[in-house]
């Protein structure tokens, strides 16, 4: 039954699961489902605890322990190329894992209430294209700045390619806004503005992909190398710490550091593994219970032995 506004409003609000972090819900599509009449179901349960249990597995498994690894290499005044890279691609995945974690626990808790929240993360790291990446990447924020801002301001209709330019650098700059108050952070919502801009003037259209299998290749290694440079950029301590690191680069490698570099890349591979293992099934057996039986039972397995002792607190809540 349709309830008072106020009341729709405040349950909107107040509703915990999207409270702290997100996703950013809309009113029009939480506010029906808040007033709808619930009934419980093994299916809600089913799946809201599927989701809660994924979650903790990337958040206490994926990215706290990657997080270990990365943060060494973060810590270091002057890291080699070699270093900075591994470290980059831990925190490419380290991120992953957090970001899309906590939304699966805050959808799996919807879900026990019989809410069905957004899908925020739908596999990012197979894009092939800036924009790609977009509709991939913190679907609920992306979508949100596109309506509320960047369509309000013009978009790619707006008849300049510096006015263009321009809204591209509010809209991407206050992105990155969003996820840290600091220069960085900054830095980051700009890059992708300026990889938006020149993939739009390369002629590209809004839902283009590659038409053959090497195209594609090609395609997604090199966003996936553009993905990699932005985390390192969001990752860094600060920007006097980029110039830093960028201006000691040496063309060298001592043994030290290779051998601390495979250690690490070898350690992040392997609790990387439960992010590998569960798009697999859920890719390759969407509706096998006993492929889902098998996951959540290693998932459980896997969050008692390898879990921190004292757990880091998720990277979305800085946000």
């Amino acid at each position: 039954c349709a309830l008072p506004i106020f009341l729709s409003v405040a349950l909107f609000m107040a509703f915990f699961p999207r409270l702290a972090a997100g996703p950013i819900e809309r009113a029009d599509h939480l506010i029906p489902q808040l007033e709808a009449s619930h009934s419980w179901s093994w299916r809600h349960i089913d799946n809201g605890l599927s989701l809660i249990i994924i979650g903790l597995l990337k958040k206490l498994v994926v990215a706290d322990n990657i997080a270990v690894f990365v943060d060494r290499i973060f810590l270091l005044q002057h890291p080699s190329l070699w270093l900075l890279l591994v470290g980059s691609i831990g925190f490419t995945l380290q991120i992953l894992a957090d970001f899309s974690g906590y939304t699966d626990i805050a959808r799996g808790s919807a879900a026990l209430l019989g809410i069905d929240l957004l899908e925020n993360f739908r596999a990012p790291y197979r894009a092939v294209s800036p924009s790609d990446f977009w509709r991939r990447w913190h679907i609920s924020l992306s979508t949100w700045i596109r309506d509320y801002l960047y369509i309000p301001l013009g978009g790619s209709r707006s008849g300049s390619r510096v006015r263009f330019l321009v809204i591209l650098l509010v809209a991407m700059g206050l992105s990155g806004l969003w996820h840290g108050a600091g220069w960085t952070f900054l830095l980051w919502g700009v890059y992708h503005a300026i990889l938006l801009y020149a993939y739009h003037l390369a002629g590209r259209g809004g839902r283009w992909r590659p038409k053959t299998a090497l195209g594609t290749a090609f395609a997604w290694g090199a966003m996936t190398l553009f993905t990699v440079f932005g985390w390192f950029l969001l990752r860094a301590p600060s920007l006097g710490w980029i110039g830093g690191a960028i201006a000691n680069l040496q063309p060298g490698l001592r043994g030290d550091e290779w051998l601390a570099g495979v250690g690490y890349l070898g350690m992040i591979a392997f609790y990387a593994l439960p992010l590998v293992g569960t798009t697999l099934v859920t890719r390759c057996c969407p509706k096998s219970r006993i492929a889902r039986a098998l996951l959540l039972g290693a998932a459980i397995v896997a969050i008692v032995v390898l879990a921190q002792d004292a757990s880091q607190d998720f990277i979305y809540f800085r946000f």
